[in-house]
């Protein structure tokens, strides 16, 4: 009788469900949409990693999965299957929460096409027009969209299915107005018995990603794969070259190369150094195994007690290694790690991106303790001050500043600069008040080592951060020609400033000091650029690269200093090995100060950001244009200094 007055899909919800592995489900129901790259119905074979994900999914003492993996491993995949299933099996009001806005809708979207491709599905989902971005009302339950930053989305409504897609990205807008998102989200299973939270992403820093922390809490589960030659399981990464087994290639004339690297690829075993190449991967893949932290594998099998057993499940780190997706190859992914370590501009970024979405790690950006005897050796060459190397194209100077009373004084540092961002320091000095600070202006001409024109700084930067100063350091700026005040960044645009465009080394600004809101909103109009924000993340990690030794001396982008300078011959009062390691990183990620003396630690950061603005955010290094091989040539007329103001600029000019 009630199946008479209720639709078929209301009926079936109230009927006792046959209980049916998602895992057999998948296999037998979800087929693959047209943009999808495996096609047919989803092969477990294809992804060998999530079947135990999946049976933790089904198991009721679980509640919560944390899943750390690189990108290209079926992540995506694995929560949209895990709601299809529930949503086709045993319908519940559920959630899926991403990082922003755009990607909630994207997955929603790709979800949608999923349901359609799909008979028992398709059954239960509105016609097209009646559709929504934001989220997916079914017939038979409602799958809500969630993204962080927006808390009204995490509010209101229970979920027996919680998933929080790219966990790491999830960033609130204020903290100290705004509850966690993550925790937010988590709050919508309360009441609900049986409930599962999936958490899934890629990882950033360490000591400051939640799906690291998230993954530790729980029972750790590692994947481990056989050698098909020892049967030794191990982890499979790209490593570091210096640990036992890895991703290895062959380099070209003793330098690495992106193709060679492609061409000679394999995965080197780390107990009987055999070489694994491609067509040995899928079975060792298929025969791989989730292992607890506290377990071992003996004979083949998981022995032993976990740690932390549990509600909590928790897999990873899983690297790109471990997707059997068309393309992805040992090749494909030794390609890219030599094209990250070889790159001589953005090796940084390009390291970090591998390590996060290729190995699926936490990337560690703290820099290595180093003495001060060690900076000779490494950065120290024997060449003389005051005078620009032969390799070298243009110089730039830039000053830190401090004030006694009425006085600014001058820590000042100029660089010569080349090809692929080589630098040196040619000079050094401090002075003790405007004057002192325009006479090194006037004679800052340099002889080249070429024989040739002499050069003079392109492009010259203070810093202006102290409130104190800023004022009196922009009026300053203002009376020279290639001239601009620095100030350093923090997360967000500090008071006095209006920032934009922040990819790189800097971002271009606008003074607000004696402006009015409508006149700074005119200059930023008119593209009155007359401020630098230096990116302090950056450039520090650009001078640790130099001073740890990752960037070497045959390295294109190496910077060096010369011996005489280290070893305090030039300014007796100034050791220049102390100033150069005042600044360290805490465990937040934080830069502090070690010595209160480290100002040429920021000549050389703010020098390196005066060489990034001269070659357009570095898109010109690689560029620069020749020296002249005449080399009788007449210096260009000394530095002058002008009283000339900029005009002022009204609202609406």
């Amino acid at each position: 009788m009630i199946s008479m007055v209720m639709s078929s899909e209301v009926y079936a919800c109230i009927l006792p469900k046959e209980k049916i592995p998602t895992v057999k489900w998948l296999t037998e129901n979800l087929r693959m949409t047209g943009d999808s790259k495996t096609k047919g119905y989803f092969d477990v074979d294809d992804f060998p990693h999530v079947t135990e994900i999946l049976d933790c999914f089904d198991d009721p003492e679980i509640d919560r999965i944390s899943y750390q993996t690189a990108a290209q491993v079926g992540k995506t995949l694995l929560s949209q299957g895990c709601i299809a299933k529930m949503a086709a099996c045993d319908p519940h009001p559920m959630a899926f929460a991403d990082a922003d806005k755009n990607s909630t809708r994207r997955v929603l979207s790709r979800t949608w096409k999923l349901f359609d491709n799909c008979d028992v599905l398709k059954a239960i989902c509105p016609p097209t027009h009646l559709r929504s971005s934001d989220h997916m009302q079914l017939k038979t339950c409602v799958i809500h969209g969630a993204w962080a930053g927006s808390a009204a989305t995490a509010a209101d409504y229970g979920a027996y299915i919680v998933v929080l897609n790219e966990c790491d990205k999830m960033k609130q807008k204020s903290t100290a107005s705004e509850a966690d998102f993550r925790e937010l989200m988590g709050e919508r299973v309360k009441g609900y018995e049986g409930s599962k939270i999936l958490e899934i992403s890629t990882p950033t820093l360490e000591g400051q990603s939640y799906i690291e922390a998230q993954r530790l809490k729980g029972d750790n589960r590692a994947r481990m794969v056989p050698c098909p030659f020892c049967n030794h399981f191990q982890e499979l990464f790209a490593k570091d070259g210096k640990q036992p087994g890895g991703v290895r290639w062959d380099k070209l004339k003793g330098k690495h190369n992106v193709q060679k690297a492609r061409e000679t690829a394999h995965i080197l075993c780390e107990k009987c150094n055999k070489k694994i190449r491609e067509e040995h991967r899928r079975g060792m893949l298929q025969a791989g195994l989730w292992v607890p932290e506290g377990c071992v594998i003996k004979r083949g099998k998981v022995t032993g007690k976990p740690n932390r057993p549990g509600r909590h499940a928790s897999f990873g780190p899983l690297s790109t290694l471990h997707s059997l997706l068309p393309g992805i190859s040992i090749g494909l992914i030794a390609a890219e790690k030599a094209a990250a370590i070889s790159d001589p501009v953005r090796r940084s970024e390009k390291n970090r991106n591998f390590v996060n979405s290729w190995d699926g790690k936490t990337y560690n950006p703290q820099p290595t303790t180093i003495e001060p005897g060690v900076l000779t050796k490494q950065l120290g060459v024997d060449e003389p001050l005051r005078f620009c190397p032969e390799w070298s194209r243009f110089l730039t100077l830039a000053g830190d500043v401090g004030r006694i009373e009425d006085e600014l004084i001058y820590y000042w540092g100029i660089c010569a600069w080349g090809m692929h961002g080589r630098g040196q320091l040619i000079d050094l000095g401090i002075a003790w008040r405007d004057s002192e600070m325009i006479d090194v202006l006037k004679g800052a001409t340099y002889e080249h080592a070429d024989g040739g024109q002499p050069l003079r700084p392109a492009k010259i930067g203070f810093d202006s951060g102290d409130g104190n100063t800023a004022e009196a350091v922009y009026e300053f700026c203002r009376r020279l020609p290639n001239a601009m005040p620095l100030k350093g960044s923090s997360d967000e645009p500090g008071k006095d400033f209006v920032a934009v465009n922040f990819p790189e080394m800097f971002s271009l600004g606008i003074q607000r000091i004696g402006l009015t809101d409508k006149q700074v909103k005119a200059k930023k109009r008119a593209q009155r650029w007359d401020l630098i924000t230096v990116n302090t993340h950056r450039t520090q990690n650009w001078l640790e690269e130099r001073l740890t030794n990752l960037v070497k001396r045959d390295d294109v982008n190496f910077f060096s200093i010369p011996k005489e300078a280290l070893e305090g011959q030039v300014l007796a009062e100034v050791d220049l090995r102390h100033h150069l390691l005042g600044d360290y990183r805490d465990e937040k990620g934080r830069w502090k100060k070690r010595y209160e003396q480290q100002h040429f630690r920021d000549v050389l950061r703010y020098n390196t950001v005066m060489a990034w603005f001269h070659t357009a955010n570095g898109r010109h290094w690689n560029r620069l244009a020749a020296r002249s091989k005449t080399s009788q040539l007449k210096s260009r007329k000394p530095l002058r200094p002008t009283t000339r103001k900029r005009p002022k600029l009204t609202p609406g000019e």
